[in-house]
């Protein structure tokens, strides 16, 4: 395990649906979570003593001016994705936000360079590059089994998508996903 230093960033959490797996992450390698945010309180709430968050909210415009985490994640839909960045890199917040990164490849572009104004690192989550089968994968490339690639294209099925009774999320409505295409990392057109 790595030695930890004295300093324990802090950490904001805004949307519980996929960030409250970021928690654990953080805690286990040195950082504070201070704050988490959805609009469901109790679900928040919930959230908040499970892992031993000590401030909850309800709006994340205040999880970023009164919490003033030195790291915002933002796991919330993508349409809302652009403003939130935005704000934490203002506040002077490293951000880590889920994917689809952005709605447009303008807005990707003034995340990158609101990061770089800031001197904060802006990073997207990609959960599914280090597990076990991903890096198998990448072995398996790297040592030639399958030639020299010229291209790949892969799909995946979430059977939970298609679970009739698992309520409907953004991914399920064209209009909130038109960004699917923007997955790309921020190191795709910054260097930050």
């Amino acid at each position: 395990m790595p030695a930890m230093s004295a300093h324990e960033p802090t950490v904001g959490v805004i949307g519980l649906k996929y960030g409250r797996a970021h928690i654990p992450a953080f805690q286990a390698n040195g950082c504070k979570v201070v704050a988490v945010c959805q609009r469901d309180q109790a679900g928040a709430k919930a959230v908040a003593e499970r892992y031993g968050v000590p401030r909850v909210y309800g709006s994340w415009e205040q999880l970023i001016d009164e919490a003033r985490p030195e790291i915002v994640v933002i796991a919330t839909p993508p349409v809302t994705h652009h403003t939130m960045v935005l704000r934490a890199f203002a506040a002077g917040a490293h951000v880590l936000c889920e994917k689809p990164l952005a709605m447009s490849r303008a807005e990707t572009q003034s995340m990158v360079d609101a990061a770089a104004r800031a001197g904060r690192i802006g990073m997207t989550a990609f959960n599914w590059r280090f597990t076990a089968a991903m890096l198998r994968f990448h072995d398996v490339l790297a040592e030639g089994v399958v030639g020299r690639v010229f291209n790949l294209a892969a799909r995946w099925l979430g059977s939970r998508l298609a679970d009739e009774k698992a309520a409907p999320s953004w991914r399920q409505d064209r209009a909130r996903r038109r960004a699917t295409a923007l997955w790309a990392t921020w190191a795709c057109t910054s260097s930050i």
